[in-house]
């Protein structure tokens, strides 16, 4: 009688227990190492409410006088004057925190280009998602 092999089914086991976690691991390595602190609950995409934190964490650095406001100049180039036109619901010539959220939300909707509502590797190689990446980092 040949006895059986219980380290084989052992090690498929272990295999297909650790599998998922080193999966996960993968896909969190996708993100660009600047958001990767953002994805909060470390599924190795962004939703918005991770996206919003990176970019009024950007907001702040950005606000180089402290003013709780963004100049174009401020922008160093993330976004097209038309754009930035379209953001200042104010027409101040200034984007307050809510106004750039806003804006980094519809840059998001615009990379999402796969309608998942999560932004992953995929979606940030696409033209729209170097935009919203222009916008946290």
């Amino acid at each position: 009688m040949k006895k059986p092999n219980h380290s084989r089914k052992s090690f498929w086991r272990c295999a297909l227990l650790i599998m998922p976690l080193g999966l996960g691991m993968l896909a969190a390595a996708s993100l660009p190492p600047g958001l990767s602190s953002y994805d909060s609950n470390k599924d190795g995409v962004l939703n918005l409410d991770e996206a919003k934190a990176a970019a009024s964490a950007m907001f702040d650095k950005l606000d180089t006088d402290h003013d709780g406001t963004l100049t174009l100049m401020e922008l160093k180039g993330r976004v097209s004057e038309t754009e930035f036109s379209a953001a200042d619901r104010k027409g101040d010539k200034k984007l307050t925190k809510e106004e750039y959220l806003d804006l980094v939300a519809k840059a998001f909707k615009a990379g999402d280009v796969d309608n998942d509502d999560v932004l992953d590797a995929g979606d940030l190689k696409s033209k729209p998602g170097q935009a919203f990446l222009k916008l946290v980092m």
